[in-house]
């Protein structure tokens, strides 16, 4: 099962498992992994990282990689270009007097050697993800991560990375976000350190995800779009009533107002009372993180009502993995 996200902003972190450059990290930011997978490969002139050109084209599997001949092993040390894997004829077809890749080498390269680990998402912006980006790449340079330690002599990048991801979630202000941990690779997974669990409201999730565009309309005109917005309002949004459950004051801009998801809620509120409201239990804090509705009881966390709100709550959904491989079986380094 492939799991949807609109709105998509993720920091991911690749593994390389080719021989030669076995056990290097690479941490990136993208808000869509199929397109930057695609960049990846295509090396620095089709906008791929600068670490990641001339070290492929390899793709991912999880599988134990075939025999190797004594051909093999030499082509896959040897270097490489970004778009060119170069030919070795084998044995029959050496008699016949032909050229063809060394199905062999092919299939080892193109499925076993880089793995991405796993990816973070949720955030609320390209901002915040940078950043996120930033502090996971340069942890001795964030003034938020001053107290994580250097690497361990027994350490290898891969914990060196997930330490410093286990710090990043429990401090300010990444603690607070409505953020995502999904292991696309589970073979990868190492548990959580005692004292050292995520917030309960950052789930880890398993398996892949993909970015869904948020639907804008399509062909669809001004006049219908509007139809379509005054038929999914609350009767106050309709009429231009709507008044704030908490502070029963006027909502006077859309961009104030916050509303529930659940069915049938018809709660409508400041987005500053909702948060003040949320924040009663924590006034110490400003961007609240969960909180009842004031309307229908529910318990709700704040970055579902805020996705909401941005028109894109159709997050996590599943659909069925479909025939064509996803990404993350094809990611490329």
């Amino acid at each position: 099962m492939v799991v949807e996200v609109e709105n998509f902003f993720g920091v991911y972190m690749l593994y390389c498992t080719n021989p030669k450059f076995k056990g290097r990290i690479y941490v990136g930011y993208t808000v869509d992994p199929e397109r930057r997978i695609g960049q990846h490969n295509g090396g620095r002139r089709k906008g791929g990282a600068l670490r990641t050109s001339g070290r492929g084209p390899w793709h991912v599997a999880c599988a134990p990689p075939p025999p190797l001949s004594h051909a093999a092993v030499g082509l896959i040390n040897a270097p490489t270009t970004p778009h060119k894997i170069p030919t070795v004829a084998t044995e029959p077809e050496r008699k016949g007097g032909g050229g063809v890749v060394d199905s062999t080498i092919a299939q080892y390269i193109h499925e076993h050697l880089k793995d991405m680990v796993l990816i973070v998402h949720g955030f609320p912006s390209d901002i915040a993800a940078l950043r996120f980006e930033w502090a996971w790449q340069h942890p001795q340079r964030s003034r938020r991560l001053t107290h994580v330690a250097r690497k361990h002599r027994s350490e290898n990048s891969l914990q060196l990375h997930l330490r410093v991801l286990w710090h990043m979630v429990r401090v300010p202000p990444w603690c607070r976000l409505p953020l995502t941990l999904r292991w696309l690779r589970p073979e990868y997974r190492e548990d959580f350190p005692v004292g050292m669990e995520p917030p309960l409201h950052m789930p880890v999730a398993f398996g892949p995800v993909r970015a869904k565009a948020r639907p804008c309309g399509g062909s669809r005109t001004q006049q219908q779009q509007g139809e379509v917005a005054v038929q999914s309002m609350n009767p106050s949004q309709a009429t231009g009533a709507a008044r704030c459950m908490l502070c029963h004051q006027r909502i006077q801009q859309e961009d104030e107002r916050m509303s529930c998801f659940h069915p049938g809620c018809r709660m409508e509120a400041h987005i500053t009372c909702l948060a003040r409201d949320f924040l009663k239990t924590d006034p110490t804090q400003l961007l609240p993180v969960e909180g009842q509705c004031p309307g229908c009881k529910n318990a709700v966390l704040w970055g579902d009502l805020v996705r909401y709100k941005n028109g894109c709550y159709g997050d996590l959904e599943e659909i069925i993995l479909s025939s064509q491989a996803h990404w993350a079986d094809e990611v490329q380094f």
